[in-house]
């Protein structure tokens, strides 16, 4: 009797449960189709977007040129990866902070979301008045070594939340924190951007693997000293 994809992989997901599928398995599971091509289809997708990116997929029209999926599939596609955004990735108690008062808050809330990736992801962080956050946001997917940093993306959450500081964050694919010189003239612009118009940039954590580069105090190490009025020049 011939099989089909589909029986095969919802019995591996019944019998073994999602950790034994790969991301490529999981995404044919989402199309919900059975034809063979369905393997091929999800790779494809992933390719597109790298590996981990793909969780960040937010345009119906952008994945269907990029793919060639049906609009089903994107819509299938999208909704999974946001619920899986707004669900799957809650801060676990003690780990991932719901204050920011210093970047290595900034890392142990983001490592898990952004060392693995092959393309740099710019994150947003926006806090109250007290450090609690308000609203993050995925601003933009760049390529293996740049991001895209635009004021304007950055800085409209902040007025929509009313926020009081904004933080930002991306990562190396590399796995090398270090910044480079285009890093360091794009964070003083976005610091002056936000000052003009009072939403002050607290920070800029670069993630490589394992370790973090903090732009406010110019180090990679776990710091211990919060961020204060009097020392936010990058």
């Amino acid at each position: 009797m011939k099989s089909t994809l589909r029986p095969n992989l919802r019995e591996k997901l019944r019998h073994f449960g999602a950790d034994s599928l790969s991301g490529q398995e999981l995404l044919a599971i989402i199309f919900g189709i059975e034809d063979k091509k369905a393997l091929q289809r999800a790779q494809k997708v992933i390719q597109s977007y790298g590996d981990k990116a793909i969780i960040y997929a937010n345009e119906v029209d952008v994945v269907r040129k990029l793919t060639g999926l049906s609009f089903e599939e994107c819509y299938r596609t999208i909704a999974a990866c946001r619920f899986g955004r707004l669900y799957g990735c809650q801060p676990k108690a003690g780990e991932r902070p719901s204050t920011i008062g210093q970047p290595s808050d900034v890392y142990l809330r983001l490592r898990g979301r952004m060392e693995d990736l092959d393309r740099e992801c710019l994150y947003s962080i926006y806090v109250d008045g007290a450090s609690r956050i308000l609203r993050e946001s995925v601003i933009s997917i760049g390529t293996l070594s740049q991001t895209f940093m635009q004021p304007r993306e950055i800085f409209r959450p902040a007025l929509e939340c009313n926020a009081k500081g904004v933080i930002i964050a991306h990562n190396h694919p590399s796995g090398d924190p270090t910044p480079s010189e285009d890093d360091i003239i794009n964070t003083k612009k976005l610091q002056k951007f936000g000052e003009t118009f009072g939403f002050p940039l607290l920070d800029h954590v670069i993630i490589g693997y394992g370790e973090y580069y903090s732009m406010l105090q110019k180090k990679s190490e776990h710091c211990s000293h919060p961020y204060n009025k009097n020392n936010r020049k990058i």
